[in-house]
């Protein structure tokens, strides 16, 4: 029962790539368990549910142009990019980008950021911005994954994501494990059931960055420490919540070889760091991270009600 119809809030989340379909739905799902109304779409539908009161925009670069009506909608997005900041740089990656985040960054009424050090930039030139950890939630975790479930690993790395990277560093770093070790054989299109068996077939996950800066690539070290796997990451500037040698090993692109040889032959010491890992990954659930977002969404509500 709405005790009061003031505090009624219902929800379009918008997500068309299948990069964020899990945490699409994994978003709406936890809004729904707080009792408010929430439809998973994938377009900002105005035809069948302009009903709404607000649109939460979950990659709003691939949304450019499609907000109308603000006098009507709350628009909110969470932002997915990579961006250049001084502490992590990834300016050949993400210098684009940025540039096109400031063209549509003053049409939002609030931007939920993964990344905290990106937020940290983000504000000093917009009000709007809200830091928002990725989180971790049903939908990314995998029964191949499940500590019952595990078989001895077939592979010693596996590497999920686009290869190459600029200037080809991450082909090259993978190359260097592949000359000593055995690699899962896929990279590229691996999704859903395909992926926890991936990451069930390997010892060691590896996180290697796209460019030559220290981003943090929350999605991936979430999935990956949620399922409990041992992860070697590339450093990252500012990886909260996690924190390197505790929850997941780092290094620098020059020390990957003699890092992977010393973690192989340490199999107590990496189980004991991912057993940490997932253990952090799990203090962030993604109903945290919706309260979040419908604590500011029912603010910019009654903000616009006062007026």
């Amino acid at each position: 029962m709405m005790l009061v119809p003031q505090a009624a809030l219902s929800v379009g989340v918008v997500a068309e790539r299948k990069y964020f379909v899990p945490y699409r739905d994994a978003m709406t799902r936890a809004i729904q368990a707080e009792g408010f109304e929430a439809r998973a779409l994938t377009n900002i539908d105005y035809a069948d549910h302009g009903d709404l009161d607000a649109f939460l925009v979950i990659g709003p670069h691939k949304y450019r142009g499609r907000l109308k009506n603000h006098d009507r909608y709350i628009f909110a997005a969470v932002q997915t990019e990579q961006f250049p900041t001084p502490e992590a740089g990834a300016y050949t990656f993400g210098q684009e980008r940025y540039e096109i985040f400031q063209e549509f960054a003053p049409e939002y009424d609030v931007i939920f950021e993964w990344h905290r050090n990106t937020a940290r930039f983000l504000a000093k030139r917009y009000q709007h911005i809200v830091w928002l950890p990725y989180g971790s939630f049903d939908e990314m975790r995998y029964p191949e994954c499940e500590p019952d479930a595990q078989a001895e690993p077939e592979y010693d790395f596996v590497f999920i994501g686009a290869l190459e990277g600029v200037d080809g560093r991450r082909d090259a770093l993978l190359e260097a494990i592949a000359k000593r070790w055995s690699v899962y054989p896929e990279s590229q299109g691996v999704w859903k059931a395909k992926k926890g068996k991936a990451l069930a077939s390997a010892r060691i996950a590896l996180n290697i960055h796209f460019d030559h800066g220290a981003t943090f690539e929350s999605p991936r070290l979430f999935e990956y420490l949620t399922n409990g796997r041992f992860t070697l990451s590339e450093t990252a500037a500012d990886p909260h919540p996690f924190v390197e040698g505790r929850d997941y090993a780092a290094f620098f692109a020059n020390q990957l070889v003699d890092k992977a040889a010393w973690w192989l032959n340490h199999p107590e010491e990496r189980a004991a760091m991912a057993a940490q890992g997932r253990a952090t990954a799990q203090k962030y659930p993604i109903e945290e991270a919706a309260r979040t977002v419908i604590r500011r969404l029912l603010v910019e509500k009654a903000r616009r009600n006062d007026l």
